[in-house]
């Protein structure tokens, strides 16, 4: 009979929230909330639950919405600051280099058009 394949044992739930290799202010990684079994459940117990799992899922994806709208605001307000200051700062090497890109662009473009001739 073959030896069953070594899998390395796993954390306990409380290690497993507490310890993170994740960078600070990283998002939280997904977990599975334990729900305890100790006696039968009635449906008004289980739509109550999930009403509760619903709810707080909802605002844990809001607050992450937020936040990632927050973070994309910021990042696209350095960009616009980052390139009006290069715009100013060097206008005519900006001027040269839309003019490569669209040199190259439109060499580019005249390639695929003969190849699909």
């Amino acid at each position: 009979m073959p030896e069953p394949a070594y899998s390395p044992p796993l954390p306990k739930a409380s290690e497993a929230a507490t310890s993170s290799t994740a960078a600070p202010g990283a998002p939280a990684r997904a977990r599975v909330l334990p729900m305890p079994v100790a006696e039968p459940s009635t449906p008004e117990k289980i739509s109550r639950r999930l009403h509760a799992v619903e709810t707080s899922a909802r605002v844990r994806a809001s607050g992450a919405y937020r936040k990632m709208v927050r973070t994309v605001g910021t990042w696209l307000e350095q960009t616009r600051m980052r390139s009006r200051h290069v715009v100013d700062e060097y206008p005519l090497q900006v001027i040269g280099a839309v003019a490569i890109a669209a040199f190259a662009l439109g060499i580019a473009l005249r390639i695929r058009g003969t190849r699909h001739e």
